[in-house]
């Protein structure tokens, strides 16, 4: 009875401000074509957490002034404390006026119903408008978790709230099992241990542990070949092998060559002096046989020579007397009698 008393003198008491406000000409003309828009921050509330309601007037003129009348159930509740607000707008305040509503402890549904009115005009009523009060269980529509060993749910909005929340139980087809992040798939053996790691598949070529087809499991790739010169060993790795070959490397000696046919090395030097009369060199690299070999001319011969020296690759002479031996081209030798 006393509440009924005291909303009784709330409206005589606005009706005496309407009559006041118009009687001095601060109210506008009403047309009937203003309205009031109720909007909140949020379409869903965490339990026990606090969301705004405003109301904004379109369409006034310059000076205006109206009454609103707004319930709520579900257990939210107006900064009064209570499921009811009665409230007066002022153009001179503004066009929007906000207020704070606390929602309940418990996950609900709060519906919000309500009416208003500008003076010599009709009442208009607000439409319903409805404000979740709940925490989502999931964060992402569609994505999935496995429950158990067998079956699935799906994260989606199921039920009355606008929260998200797990999907019943979905078994997985016959003979798959669930795993990660709910995919049912046929159980399997991982071939290798480490995405990403490698061994080789012969001397030639590698293979990479990963997931290459439809099942969960590791498998390793099909084989890739080492560059050119190449050869794979240890954990799958493909390198150039040292030494692999010798060769002339410059015209004075020869070189060690890998694999991949990069010098590396002098293996032999073919220079093994100088003419002292003509200065020219005495050895130098065959490429032709990749080996040291002599390069003497006509002219060499008259130096007195007194130990061995190559006359071609792999055979050696002897000149004691420049008159009796000498190089006759590369791979022979003529006699010159005294």
């Amino acid at each position: 009875m006393t509440k009924k008393i005291s909303w009784l003198w709330i409206i005589i008491g606005v009706a005496a401000i309407l009559f006041v406000l118009k009687g001095k000409g601060f109210i506008g003309a009403i047309t009937g074509t203003e309205t009031i828009a109720r909007s909140f921050s949020t379409t869903k509330a965490v339990p026990g957490s606090t969301f705004q309601l405003t109301y904004t007037v379109n369409g006034a003129t310059p000076k205006w002034v109206a009454t609103i009348q707004d319930n709520v159930t579900g257990g939210c509740l107006f900064p009064n404390s209570d499921t009811k607000t009665k409230t007066l707008m002022i153009s001179e305040d503004g066009n929007t006026k906000t207020i704070t509503i606390t929602a309940p402890a418990i996950e609900a549904n709060c519906v919000f119903r309500g009416l208003y009115q500008f003076p010599n005009s009709t009442q208009k009523v607000f439409s319903q408008q409805t404000v979740s009060i709940c925490s989502d269980a999931c964060t992402t529509t569609n994505t999935k978790q496995c429950s158990g060993t067998s079956a699935y749910q799906t994260c989606g909005n199921y039920d009355a709230d606008s929260c998200l929340e797990w999907s019943s139980v979905t078994a997985c087809p016959s003979g798959q099992t669930c795993s990660g992040s709910g995919v049912c798939a046929t159980p399997c053996t991982n071939e290798c241990s480490t995405s990403g790691s490698k061994q080789c598949s012969s001397t030639t070529g590698y293979q990479t542990c990963g997931n290459y087809d439809s099942d969960s499991c590791l498998e390793w790739s099909t084989a890739t070949i080492c560059s050119s010169g190449q050869t794979c060993s240890g954990a799958g790795v493909c390198a150039c092998t040292t030494q692999s070959s010798s060769k002339c490397h410059t015209d004075m000696n020869i070189g060690w060559f890998n694999s991949c046919n990069a010098y590396e090395l002098v293996k032999e030097t073919c220079q093994g002096g100088t003419d002292t009369v003509t200065g020219q060199i005495i050895r130098a690299c065959s490429t032709s046989t990749n080996t040291c070999c002599a390069t003497r001319s006509d002219t060499d011969c008259n130096n007195q020579i007194s130990t061995p020296e190559l006359l071609s690759c792999g055979t050696e002479w002897t000149n004691n007397n420049r008159q009796t031996t000498e190089l006759l081209g590369v791979g022979a030798i003529w006699i010159n009698s005294p």
